[in-house]
């Protein structure tokens, strides 16, 4: 990545391809700490892209959150087939039963593409907090089935095999860490405050 640098003391625009982005080429005059900072963390975001696998987990989410919410107006309306427990019901008579834990699911799949494309902080923690979120819903639809123990069991195991899964990758898998610390760095820049540290494990520190 090559970033243009204009000196607001002479006007020369310059190219900087890593940092410091200190000091301007031409005339050597310091650049503003902001100007400074913004650069450099412009140019670590870069080298720190967003890993592919996000890349397609904000595509999914922003799909299954469309589905599951157009759903729920398809459903109010009638349109299509619906079922509990393998018999038919209309679709207000889903609704009922279903319709809170399709807008919950489909609200937070769309939450998290949404934090994903711009970038937010609060879409690592989302995304976590899926897997309790969707067992307890899990569980909550199964609640009078007769297996309802067998189901409660494996939907717990499921859940916190996944959530130890996503753990690892979203705190301590290094390109995801480098991502996420690119992000903090950047937002901290626009705000005007200093960056912060990363420690080895991916924690941000003052």
């Amino acid at each position: 990545m090559s970033l243009l640098v204009q000196c607001p003391t002479c006007g020369h625009t310059a190219t900087f391809q890593r940092a410091p982005v200190q000091r301007c080429p031409q005339c050597e005059s310091a650049y503003s700490e902001a100007i400074g900072v913004a650069a450099e963390n412009a140019l670590r975001h870069d080298l720190a892209p967003k890993p592919a696998l996000l890349l397609i987990g904000q595509g999914i989410c922003a799909f299954a959150g469309c589905l599951f919410l157009v759903f729920i107006p398809l459903a109010a309306l009638n349109i299509g087939s619906y079922s509990i427990g393998n018999r038919p019901v209309t679709g207000a008579a889903f609704l009922r039963v279903g319709g809170p834990a399709f807008g919950l699911v489909g609200g937070w799949f769309a939450a998290i593409a949404l934090g994903l494309w711009r970038d937010k902080p609060w879409s690592r923690p989302l995304m976590l907090a899926y897997w309790p979120v969707s067992t307890a819903v899990g569980i909550a639809l199964v609640w009078n089935d007769p297996d309802l123990v067998m189901n409660f069991a494996s939907a717990c195991i499921f859940g916190a095999i996944s959530m130890s899964i996503a753990g690892w990758y979203l705190y301590h898998k290094d390109s995801v860490v480098a991502y996420f610390d690119a992000c903090a760095r950047e937002r901290k820049a626009a705000a005007g405050a200093p960056p912060p540290v990363s420690t080895p494990n991916g924690a941000e520190g003052a």
